[in-house]
């Protein structure tokens, strides 16, 4: 019998489902054409068991993420930023969370797009974090 080929960039069906309705109150996109390394990350983590729909809070941030780092003593590296999901800023984020080096440009765009994503939400709401292509989505 012939063995298959398996493709390295294949997507698990069950990473493409949507979340159900009433299950989260925004969508925010992380272009992976864009931010590729934060996209990864975010995949990565994921995949290995960390929720696609976080939490905003607002609350004791600086706290979790200072924890969060120095927990995992994450040495600083010259032209890396450590970029960490779930993210401090949510009710998910702080112990246990993956942290990964990232490109400076990469991670700082990323979070642009994340705080853009964030504004306006009263704090509690739940925001679903996708990094997959869907209908409607701009090229």
């Amino acid at each position: 019998m012939l063995a298959r080929k398996r493709r390295k960039n294949l997507t698990p069906v069950k990473d493409l489902k949507t979340p159900p309705k009433g299950h989260y109150d925004k969508r925010i996109f992380i272009d992976p054409k864009k931010y590729p390394e934060s996209a990864k990350h975010i995949r990565q983590a994921q995949k290995k068991g960390h929720p696609r729909i976080l939490t905003k809070s607002s609350n004791e941030v600086k706290q979790r993420k200072r924890r969060n780092l120095s927990l995992f003593r994450v040495p600083l590296r010259r032209g890396k930023d450590r970029d960490e999901y779930p993210f401090a800023s949510t009710k998910e984020g702080g112990l246990g969370a993956s942290v990964k080096y990232l490109d400076p440009s990469d991670n700082t765009g990323a979070g642009s797009k994340l705080r853009h994503g964030w504004a306006g939400l009263p704090q509690g709401s739940r925001v679903w974090i996708d990094t997959y292509r869907r209908p409607g989505d701009p090229p």
